[in-house]
């Protein structure tokens, strides 16, 4: 179930951006199931915030093994309002498979953003 609060968070499904509406600190969190179209050894992607790169979560996998391979990572953020949330392939051999339940990108505003100083 996908539960977002509006006053909060605007997902653009085109994009698969999620926007932040409100500062504050927020933890972010994703899960990619990574496919290898070709032969190699590692998939990598990056949690974007806007176009610069957050976390990275990268995998590698043994000759011989399944194509498939899931990728956790989760950190925390302070994030000013209109500031998008996004999910980037690193290398073009990898694509992300939209399977119920493996992949997944989301947030929790954990509290106020702290006050901006004025010098």
């Amino acid at each position: 179930m996908i539960s977002i609060h509006h006053k909060v968070f605007k997902m653009h499904s085109r994009s698969g951006e999620l926007e932040v509406l409100v500062d504050g600190t927020y933890f972010i969190y994703s899960q990619v199931e990574v496919y290898y179209l070709n032969f190699t050894d590692i998939a990598s992607y990056e949690v974007m915030v806007d176009k610069t790169p957050f976390l990275r979560c990268t995998r590698s996998i043994e000759t011989g093994q399944r194509k498939f391979n899931t990728c956790y990572t989760a950190g925390v953020c302070l994030l000013r309002a209109h500031q998008k949330i996004s999910i980037r392939m690193v290398y073009e051999d990898t694509s992300i498979s939209m399977t119920n339940h493996t992949t997944f990108l989301g947030s929790i505003r954990l509290g106020e953003a702290p006050p901006t100083s004025h010098s």
